[in-house]
Formats: structure tokens, sequence, C-alpha cells
């Protein structure tokens, strides 16, 4: 199920990039060391492309280097395609782990931020139960005083 579901999000992600892609061969074609850089990542686009397809074709079988021979493409096609795969990979796939990466520290802040409360919870809690405590002491003090009171007074009605 992995590889034909990789390669959807593929087709999806270059039918999205192609315009960027289109810009990016009109801005570099005549460059010698940019088309060399993205010839280079074209073979190896081309490479993973082909085991790619392999997997999904045979989705049983364990994929080696000497089972599948991976034709060779000429230079101009190796450039457009690098030149795909580098805009897929960089700005696409690079923006969803910027995005990814953000997700995860938020939930790493409010994780923080939540456990901070909970601490300040507890301390507040334990300082309610100090309170109370001392409150307890403070109505059982008065209970003894009213107490000596009525007694003070039973004793005084007594002797008039």
């Amino acid at each position: 199920m992995g590889p034909p579901l990789l390669k959807i999000v593929s087709l999806i992600v270059s039918t999205i990039s192609e315009p960027a892609a289109s810009l990016l061969k009109l801005m570099i074609r005549n460059q010698k060391l940019m088309h060399g850089f993205f010839v280079q990542i074209g073979n190896k686009a081309n490479s993973f492309e082909a085991r790619l397809n392999y997997k999904t074709a045979h989705p049983n079988q364990r994929l080696k280097h000497a089972k599948i021979e991976i034709p060779g493409i000429n230079d101009e096609d190796a450039f457009v395609k690098g030149v795909d795969y580098f805009i897929e990979v960089i700005l696409f796939y690079g923006f969803l782990g910027i995005w990814s990466i953000y997700e995860i520290r938020k939930m790493i802040n409010n994780a923080k931020r939540a456990q901070i409360k909970a601490e300040k919870v507890k301390q507040k809690s334990k300082q309610q139960k100090q309170e109370i405590a001392q409150l307890k002491n403070d109505i059982d003090l008065l209970k003894e005083d009213m107490n000596q009171m009525r007694d003070e007074l039973r004793s005084l009605k007594v002797s008039t």
C-alpha cells in the first residue's frame, strides 16, 4: 500500500510545483554549473522513480541493485527532471517539513504551558489546603474560647 500512495502524493506535488519548475528552467538553462547540478539531480530522480515503479509493480519482491536495470536519460531530460524534483523537494517538501516543525513546536509549547498551569493549580491547591487547615485551627481555638466564656457565664449565673 505504501509505494502506490507515495506515487500519488508525488504526482500531486509535481502537478502543483510545475509553474515554479518552469520558471526555474527558464532562468538557469544557460548556466553551466547549475545545469550540471540539475542533470545530476535528474539522474538520481530517474533512478529513484525507476525503483519506485519496480516496487509498485512487484510489492512482494525485495528490491536489489542487481535485479533492476535503470535506463539512462539524456542530459536535457535529466535537466528537466532535476529541476522538477528540486522544486518538489526543496519548496514543497521543505514547506511541509517547516510547517510540521512549527506544529510540533506549537504542541510542545502548549504542553509546557499546560504543565505550568497544572503546577500553579497544584501550588494553589496546596496553599488553599494550608489555609483551610489554619481556618480549622482558628475555629477550634474560637470554640474553646466560646466554651470558656460559656463556662464563665454559667459560673457567674450560679454565683448570683
